[in-house]
């Protein structure tokens, strides 16, 4: 009896060990087959796991998920902060048009409309910041809105016009996407409705930029 029961349990476990082999060349091979073909990787330890690995400090060329300054945990207080160093940008880029005289002369006028309006948000914004949250913050232009400036920079005439044009919708379709994914954690009324004439001046402003874009 006692050399049966060592039998079976040799062959239990001569099958398990085969059965761990092949999933584990199984899992090579789905590795092998990823690499090879471009196919994501499977994540290990689920979704929530590879969310939770994933760099949130930045969201590429379409705007940052937090304020250069840091992050502080207020949903209202972090947006007045990212939008305000997002506004830093545009005023950059009309400042160039305006006080180096680029571009043509309607170029020059849409520079100081753009001007007067995000330097009036961002007066708004960096006060919010400092009557309600006690938030004496000094914005900073972000990286990819002064490689927009920096790329201007070289250019006049009809090139300068196109490409001011192109980076202000650029820069526009930023913001709207910043607040799209901020505009449900939102708390405070008067920051909510901040955002939503934001995304509808905008998104008008994109409308009317596009075609100037893209003229020859």
């Amino acid at each position: 009896m006692r050399a049966a029961a060592l039998l079976v349990a040799s062959g239990a476990l001569v099958v398990t060990t085969a059965c761990s082999a092949k999933s584990d060349q199984a899992a090579r091979g789905d590795t092998s087959a990823a690499e090879a073909t471009g196919a994501p990787m499977p994540e290990a330890g689920g979704s929530a796991d590879g969310m939770a690995g994933m760099d949130h400090s930045t969201m590429g060329s379409m705007g940052s998920m937090t304020p250069m300054g840091g992050a502080t945990g207020d949903p209202d207080r972090d947006f007045l902060r990212m939008m305000s160093e997002h506004h830093k940008g545009m005023i950059a880029m009309a400042h160039l048009t305006i006080e180096q005289k680029k571009g043509s002369a309607a170029t020059q006028a849409d520079a100081e409309m753009l001007d007067t309006k995000q330097d009036a948000e961002l007066d708004s914004m960096v006060t919010t910041l400092e009557r309600q949250f006690k938030d004496a913050y000094d914005p900073m232009i972000m990286p990819d809105n002064q490689k927009m400036v920096d790329e201007l920079k070289p250019l006049t005439g009809a090139a300068y016009d196109r490409m001011f044009y192109h980076h202000v919708v650029q820069h526009h379709q930023q913001a709207t996407t910043m607040i799209d994914q901020h505009l449900p954690m939102l708390k405070d009324a008067k920051v909510k409705a901040m955002a939503q004439r934001m995304k509808r001046d905008q998104t008008r402003e994109i409308a009317e930029f596009q075609p100037k874009a893209s003229t020859k």
